[in-house]
């Protein structure tokens, strides 16, 4: 019988056997009969087997590995796809397949799903939603890109979160994964593709689009080679980047693409409905399966076969191949030949022993079979090595086996991820073994130098590669503190606003240069905002950075964006070099286009306060301001190269003359530049930071150098190599971008910073943090952040400052109420009061200084009574501000009403007192027996008093020391100036005759406190303190007789006393003798009270003197000898019979000790008796 040989598949593709039958219509229904009544159905059996295990050396040239097989047919696909999954997810996006068979789909307004191979189970991985690209590596690691969360996630096999795979990317619609475990992300946002290397975060860009739209969709082989769609064509960009090769064009909307082992790229077309391949470069297309809908994705699993999803139905597609070998993965630098199954190459990289899966096919059936597959190496050297925090120095490369790294005091541990060129290599990391591309465990570190060594063992255990990485961890930063909102006033000089803060403070100083982030294509110029993230120009896009050197977001829309600013509200203002002009991106991200044009290859751009911009052009050498509001332009110099471009808080533009080798200045409001700072070899840009310090990157020296004044600067960094642009941070923080692709930064080790100017008139001080001066002009309310640092780093304070204008801010009456509420700007004021109201209170509330009110032409400081007759009074108030030099007068109409007729009954005579009351809270209540003077004492620091008081007959009027005050009214402020202040009360009864005088007397009691507070020896020595209580030194010279002392004590109202002799505070003491090498010297501090006393003792010490010179000798007989002019030898002649002498000596310093002969004899004393036995007698003195 013969047989007809048919797959068992359902979907088995037998057609291509009908060639061999005779096609008409009788045939064909002859056919029908037969299949239906007499053919027997065979499966023919597929064999494929390889000699397995193999062993590889790297770098070799395999012998070519062929299988024992049968039945295969030819390479081809079943042009008819089935469904092989119905998930319902609408708007899907991309499929990948594990290898257990289980599908991962991504899908517009879903999460990451995951289908079980065999369709029954639909799983969720991870919670965010609005996923767009899928892919898996060699470990099952499974890798999904977040459209508009701008973030590509990794989950393990599992679909557990593992970690986010660096940020700031923009809109990413594709991820891959090549055979090394590098991470490749497609950028519809940012039309680019970037590259994220193993283990790491650094993200590096390896291509950007030209084209006007561009999808973002990719795929990478095991090489690293990555493939992209740009518009009709498939381009190929070589592993590594490089100039991309076209591999294929004229296909529409493809939207999904995969690539197997033996290089065949496969794709999608949505337009068309159909799945093509590609088998090399710019070769035909052959369409694998076609007649499908919507097609989105293209997933590749072991065998072979491949899924895309219909984005309308969310149904899955399978497409099987029906003949050739496949396999999804090899070795990398292996392939195979999908038609003769033979695996060959040359391997590139060692690999553990692991089983690969090679499936045969032909119509009927499939086979698989596992070759298993160890690639060894010596190569025992590391491809990556990534910290857990901060960037290594230099960064990592394959030629440095030593780096260092800088972690601030809070990283009490690290970890490495290391990778390994030879993927089977043994690693380990502080002598803990280390898993290749995973989180080393964390060695703890001290405070200072650790060092860490990472080993490298070859796979074939003949090469040992040994790294060290020396971690400086910084010591504890400061803490600092300040007063939380003090106001201030214009035209007042402030006390000096000072930090407070532990730990300590260096001085002002910068590190060494860092990275900061590496892999940045193409970097100009670079800018900070006022939250501290990094912008940096690189050709057609910006990126921004945080802090933390993690790439947040791209902006794209450029021609040759080179320079960048910001301006006082944080919009980004860039200069479009390509396109002639500055565009603006508001703070908030979103791009406010093209607000300037015209300009001549614009470089460098900065703002003013005012808005004013001012732009470097290169194409006709001048600096161009440019004003928004009206967009008039003019020139503010030229004849010159301009390079980067700043502009102070005070309003001061600074360019760089890069063909001068110089920095050119225009100060406030000024219309043209000139030369302000020289000495420099290639200054190419400028930054100034908030304290108003110019920085300038000098790129021919590579040095970074701030400018002092005229003429002068000091170095703060070097070393620098290709720098293109600078920037200064609210934190004091130098950035400086290089053209290799490392932006470096520059850290104080010291000093103070402030994020933003200070309100006019004030001024900071970068030693020591204080904020002091004469504020000029009224702000509202603002924080300021002062950063400090010492060596382990930096800590930020936030004070919050305002000033107000000096003004009178209200003018009260008592009693009586004005028509309107009084407002400084409204001059006219009326009110009525009864008749009994014959004085009329004015009490005003002045804000700030330099405010002088008068009242009637009397002077008010508190409150002023004023007597008002019956019927209309008006009273004029003048308010002169003296620092804004402004003079204002207000009117005010005092309506008294007139008295009631009078009632027959005598006015009282009653002028008694009932009660006094200070403003202190102490009352006096005033009886027959009260002691007169009636007296109350204050504490001894209270400045001044008011007073109330409260006659027996409510009628009576008051005056306190001549000032009319009304009844239970507390009176003007009366100042404490001496120890007993007097103060005289008069009542006038209500006759008007009766009168009486009360004399009240206030004391101050007396401070205690008698505690030394400075003291000083002739001015200007500081003593130290003894170690007794109470006991200070100080040192002099010896040739000091007296001297004297400057004494303050904590309460400036302590009497002092030196050596028993009265002396003022700071005053000079009279001289003190210093009889002795050591004199003590007594101050007796006695407090305000005169009972409290402290005696402090201070000790003079004389160095010792080196004076060894003789002063005078004297003989007997002979009498004083002159000295002459000789160096130590003296003669001296005597007569004949002198059978003897004595000696007297004296030496220039009193204090020297003298020998006669080696006898010691005391200085202007008599030696003994020296026997002049010869004609020449020698005498030695010492």
């Amino acid at each position: 019988m013969k047989k007809l040989l048919l797959k068992t598949d359902p979907y088995a593709y037998a057609s291509a056997r009908l060639s061999q039958i005779n096609f008409n219509k009788k045939g064909i229904l002859f056919l029908f009969v037969v299949l239906l009544s007499t053919i027997t159905v065979e499966a023919q059996t597929l064999t494929i087997n390889y000699n397995t295990p193999q062993t590889y050396a790297k770098g070799t040239a395999i012998t070519p590995l062929a299988p024992t097989s049968s039945n295969i047919a030819p390479p081809s696909f079943n042009p008819s796809a089935k469904t092989i999954w119905k998930t319902g997810l609408t708007n899907a996006n991309d499929i990948a397949i594990d290898t257990a068979g289980n599908g991962y789909i991504t899908a517009k307004g879903f999460p990451l799903r995951k289908v079980s191979a065999d369709g029954n189970t639909i799983t969720n991985i991870g919670t965010d939603e609005n996923t767009t690209g899928v892919t898996i590596d060699g470990k099952g690691n499974i890798y999904a890109s977040y459209y508009y969360l701008n973030q590509v996630k990794m989950y393990n096999a599992h679909g557990d979160f593992v970690r986010n795979i660096s940020t700031g990317f923009s809109a990413p619609k594709n991820v891959a994964v090549d055979g090394y475990g590098n991470i490749y992300v497609g950028e519809e946002g940012g039309k680019r593709i970037v590259k994220v290397a193993t283990g790491t975060n650094t993200v590096y860009n390896i291509y950007t689009s030209a084209a006007g739209t561009y999808t973002g969709i990719i795929t990478a082989d095991a090489e690293g080679n990555v493939y992209t769609v740009e518009g009709t064509s498939i381009l190929k960009i070589p592993a590594g980047g490089g100039t991309a090769i076209t591999v294929q064009t004229g296909i529409a909307n493809v939207n999904g693409l995969s690539v197997d082992a033996s290089g065949k790229l496969y794709f999608s077309a949505s337009a068309d409905g159909y799945i093509g391949m590609v088998a090399g470069n710019n070769s035909t297309t052959i369409r694998a399966a076609g007649n499908l809908d919507n097609l989105h994705g293209l997933g590749l699993d072991n065998k072979g076969a491949l899924y895309s999803a219909n984005t309308t139905s969310g149904e899955i597609y399978k497409i099987v191949p029906v003949g050739g070998f496949y396999a999804k993965t090899l070795p990398i630098g292996l392939t195979l030949n999908d038609v003769t199954g033979v695996i060959s190459g040359t391997p590139l990289a060692g690999t553990p022993a692991k089983d690969y899966k090679v499936t045969g096919y032909n119509a009927n059936a499939s086979a698989t079979t596992n070759v298993n597959i160890n690639i060894t190496s010596s190569d025992a050297s590391l491809a990556s090595l990534a910290p857990g925090e901060g960037i290594l120095s230099p960064v990592f490369n394959t030629d440095s086996a030593k780096y260092t790294l800088a972690v601030p005091y809070s990283v009490s541990s690290i970890h490495f991820t290391p990778v390994a060129t030879d993927a089977s290599a043994v690693i380990t990391v502080g002598g803990t073994p280390a898993p290749q591309g995973e989180a080393s465990a964390s060695v703890p570190l001290d405070v200072g130098d650790n060092s860490i060594v990472v080993i490298v063992v070859s796979s074939d255990g003949t090469g040992i590669e040994t790294y060290s990485v020396k971690v400086d961890r910084y010591q504890q930063p400061p803490e600092l503190h300040y007063e939380t909102a003090p106001v201030y006033y214009t035209h007042e000089a402030i006390s000096a606003l000072l930090p407070a803060s532990s730990g300590v403070i260096a001085a002002l100083g910068y590190n060494n240069a860092l990275p900061f982030a590496i892999n940045v294509s193409s970097p100009a110029q670079i800018a900070t905002d006022c939250t501290g993230n990094v912008y940096i120009a690189q050709g057609s896009v910006v990126e921004k950075y945080s802090e933390g050197g993690t790439l947040l977001q791209t902006f794209t829309g450029f021609a040759d964006a080179k320079g960048i600013a910001f301006d006082a509200a944080n919009n980004l203002y860039v200069a479009d070099k390509g396109a002639g002009t500055i565009k603006k991106i508001a703070s908030n991200g979103s791009s406010l286009g093209i607000i300037g044009s015209g300009f001549n290859q614009p470089v460098a751009v900065a703002v003013d306060s005012a808005g004013n911009v001012y732009v470097s052009n290169a194409g006709n050498s001048s600096v161009t301001k440019f004003k928004l509001g009206d967009g008039t332009m003019s020139t503010l110099a030229s004849g010159f190269t301009p390079g980067g471009i700043t502009v102070t808080g005070a309003g001061e533009v600074f360019v760089a003359d890069v063909q001068n080798h110089l920095i050119k200045r225009a100060q406030l409001n000024a219309n043209s530049m000139s030369d302000y700072a020289t000495g420099f070899t290639n200054p190419v840009s400028v930054a100034a930071d908030a304290h108003g310090m110019v920085y300038v990157l000098d790129a021919g020296a590579g040095l970074v150098k701030k400018i002092t004044g005229l003429n002068t600067s000091s170095t703060i960094a070097s070393g620098l190599t290709g720098a293109t642009g600078i920037a200064v941070s609210k934190t004091g923080v130098v950035y400086v971008p290089q053209s290799n692709g490392i932006i470096q930064h520059v850290t104080p080790n010291g000093g103070y910073f402030i994020s933003s100017a200070l309100p006019a008139g004030l001024t900071f001080d970068q030693y020591t943090g204080s904020i002091s001066g004469t504020p000029t002009v009224r702000t509202v309310a603002k924080d300021y952040h002062i950063t400090a640092y010492n060596a382990g780093g930096g800590t930020t304070a936030t004070v919050n400052i305002k000033v107000l204008s000096s003004s009178l801010n209200n003018l009260a009456i008592t009693p009586g109420t004005l028509n309107k509420t009084f407002h400084t700007d409204s001059l006219n004021y009326s009110a009525t009061v009864s008749s009994a109201d014959s004085v009329i209170i004015f009490k005003p509330t002045i804000n700030g200084p330099g405010v002088t009110l008068t009242i009637n032409n009397a002077p008010v400081t508190d409150s002023l009574a004023v007597p008002v007759t019956v019927g209309d009074n008006a009273i004029t108030a003048t308010v002169i501000t003296t620092g804004d030099n402004d003079t204002k007068t207000y009117t005010f109409h005092i309506l008294r009403e007139r008295m009631a007729p009078p009632v027959n009954r005598p006015l009282s005579n009653n002028a008694s007192v009932k009660q006094f009351k200070f403003s202190t809270g102490t009352a006096l209540i005033i009886t027959k027996k009260a002691v007169r003077p009636y007296a109350t004492s204050v504490a001894f620091n209270q400045p001044s008093i008011r007073l109330t008081t409260t006659a027996i007959d409510s009628n009576a009027t008051v005056t306190v020391n001549g000032i009319a005050i009304a009844q239970k009214n507390p009176s003007q402020l009366i100042p404490l100036d001496s120890i007993d202040t007097n103060i005289d009360v008069v009542i006038t009864a209500q006759d008007g005759e009766t009168s009486k005088t009360y004399k009240l007397v206030v004391s101050r009691k007396g401070s205690n406190n008698a505690t030394i507070k400075q003291l000083k020896v002739n001015s200007n020595s500081t003593v130290v303190a003894g170690t007794l209580p109470g006991t200070f030194i100080t040192t002099i010279n010896p040739d000091i007789t007296t001297i004297r002392l400057t004494t303050a004590a904590i309460d400036s109202n302590a009497a002092i006393k030196v050596n028993g002799i009265p002396v003022a505070q700071h005053a000079l003491s009279e001289p003190v003798a210093l009889p002795g090498v050591e004199n003590n010297i007594d101050v007796v501090i006695t407090a305000q009270d005169g009972k409290t006393v402290k005696t402090y003792t201070l000790i003079v010490k004389r160095t010792a003197s080196n004076n060894a010179s003789i002063k005078q000798f004297k003989l007997t007989s002979i009498g004083t000898v002159k000295l002459g002019t000789g160096k130590g030898n003296f003669f001296i002649s005597v007569d004949a019979n002198t059978p003897s002498v004595r000696l007297t000596t004296l030496a220039a310093d009193s204090n020297a000790t003298v020998k006669v002969n080696g006898i010691a004899v005391a200085q202007n004393t008599k030696s003994d008796l020296i026997m002049l036995d010869s004609i020449n007698t020698t005498i030695n003195i010492l």
